[in-house]
């Protein structure tokens, strides 16, 4: 065993405890942020209301100048501050370490949580076969961008899939624990990998769902700029996924047919239709220049 799940002392700044957090907790939720980014208070804000007595929020601070601390004394959280950004999987690895839940929840720090969230996380692990769950991401602002991305919603029903979301999910500590988490190495496809690494321990692919009332609302980019450079990280990362994967493993994946998205497009205007075709057009156009010049080519 690898033991990402761990202490990691020699990662850690300090933690800080803020607010009175009972002893006895069902839920933790985990949020991993970076850079200081200004979106993670309205991320806190959201949950502030649905923290009951059961639930803890641990927020890991991947390499920030800790420039929130102080707004963070107002609400009932764990902080704790990291030496440099280890990247997302790394910093969920730690916060489940440090989280006291039967059930730990991850979510983005730019994501808005609905009122209902934690409650739904907690519904959809009533059952006790359920190991994991996705949830529902439905987008902030009307951006284009949010309109060419298929898996955030895959709409009303419940139904088998792996865990193909990382920025709404959520995982019975149990099994988190028997698979040693997150792969350190991966950003992206880290839900899928996972997910693989669960069924091979459990044995039972029914344990994963997607429960579409655990919803957030985020987008996909809201700029053509993090568009662009959110295309350019997926890039890399299919490459290194690519060559991590084994042939059960790609059937693993394939074997799970997600639901065809709601049909938005047909509400959009003319002009909106055209731009959507143009950045489709770039996007195709940029993954394969990047991919003939050897871009993100995976090296043993």
């Amino acid at each position: 065993m690898m033991n990402r799940i761990g202490a990691h002392q020699e990662r850690i700044i300090s933690i800080e405890k803020f607010g009175d957090i009972a002893d006895e907790i069902n839920i933790s939720v985990v949020i991993v942020t970076y850079n200081d980014n200004p979106e993670l208070m309205r991320c806190v804000e959201s949950l502030a209301s649905q923290i009951a007595s059961d639930v803890e929020v641990i927020i890991l601070d991947n390499g920030g100048s800790g420039a929130f601390r102080e707004q963070l004394w107002a609400y009932k959280v764990t902080y704790i501050r990291l030496q440099k950004n280890f990247a997302p999987s790394i910093g969920r690895n730690i916060g489940t370490y440090y989280a006291r839940g039967k059930i730990i929840c991850f979510m983005d720090d730019d994501a808005v949580a609905d009122k209902r969230f934690i409650e739904a996380h907690r519904k959809a692990h009533e059952a006790p076969q359920i190991l994991a769950v996705r949830g529902k991401i439905l987008p902030v602002t009307d951006a284009i961008y949010n309109y060419l991305v298929g898996h955030y919603d895959l709409g009303e029903e419940v139904c088998e899939m792996t865990i193909n979301m990382e920025a709404n999910c959520s995982f019975k500590r149990h099994i988190l624990e028997k698979v040693d988490g997150f792969n350190d190495d991966l950003f992206g496809h880290e839900g899928d990998e996972l997910s693989y690494r669960i069924f091979q321990a459990s044995g039972d692919r029914k344990g994963m769902i997607y429960f579409p009332q655990a919803v957030i609302y985020h987008d996909y980019a809201n700029s053509l700029s993090k568009y662009i450079k959110k295309q350019i990280r997926h890039l890399r990362v299919e490459e290194i996924f690519d060559s991590m994967q084994d042939q059960d493993m790609k059937e693993f994946l394939k074997s799970y047919i997600p639901p065809q998205p709601p049909r938005i497009r047909h509400n959009l205007r003319f002009i909106q239709r055209a731009e959507l075709f143009l950045i489709k057009l770039l996007t195709k156009v940029m993954r394969g220049y990047l991919r003939s010049i050897g871009y993100g080519k995976f090296k043993r």
